[in-house]
């Protein structure tokens, strides 16, 4: 009895390290390929025995323009975050404690907007960029992404506040919290 549970659990360990493994191939790969000369990382069938050229990840950051392109997703990923999340908060929570009719209407509406094709958006949003000096810039990228993190910021958001307790709130209230100190505004 006791070596058919060791059994399983050393069936389930390894078929989780197989597992493991398939997932994380696609990322040992591109480590891999990093490593080779272009000739080598181009070569069909794939060259498997090599010299590793270490200098590949400075050459990438010196010349061919990583750095620059490593600021700019640092820079519009940081930015799309807090501005979703700066954004989010306010929405989901009147969305989660309003009184007011028709708040899951518009909480459902606004997890539709998030399942439209961001192509639809595309052509008026670079006619306004155009217009307003917002195309090819940081400021334009991160009001951009608004379009696909946001309406999941508020729906994600309006779910966690369903779970706090409004009897907490209510607490705080009797402990002379007003509604600007309660929620940090």
């Amino acid at each position: 009895m006791i070596r058919r549970g060791r059994l399983a659990r050393i069936a389930t360990y390894l078929a989780l390290v197989v597992l493991c493994l398939l997932f994380a191939s696609p990322l040992l790969w591109v480590a891999w390929t990093s490593l080779k000369r272009p000739v080598d990382a181009a070569a069909l069938p794939p060259v498997w025995v090599f010299e590793p050229q270490w200098n590949n990840y400075v050459e990438a950051w010196t010349h061919r323009g990583f750095a620059r392109a490593f600021l700019n997703t640092t820079v519009i990923g940081l930015g799309t975050v807090f501005v979703s999340t700066a954004a989010g908060v306010p929405m989901g929570y009147s969305l989660a404690r309003s009184p007011i009719r028709g708040k899951e209407a518009i909480g459902t509406s606004i997890l539709v907007l998030r399942m439209l094709p961001e192509m639809i958006f595309l052509l008026p949003l670079y006619a306004i960029y155009r217009r307003v000096g917002l195309f090819d810039t940081w400021t334009g990228m991160v009001l951009a992404f608004q379009i696909l993190t946001l309406p999941f910021a508020v729906w994600l958001l309006r779910g966690f506040i369903l779970q706090v307790p409004a009897e907490l709130e209510d607490a705080a209230r009797v402990d002379g919290c007003s509604e600007c100190k309660c929620y940090g505004m």
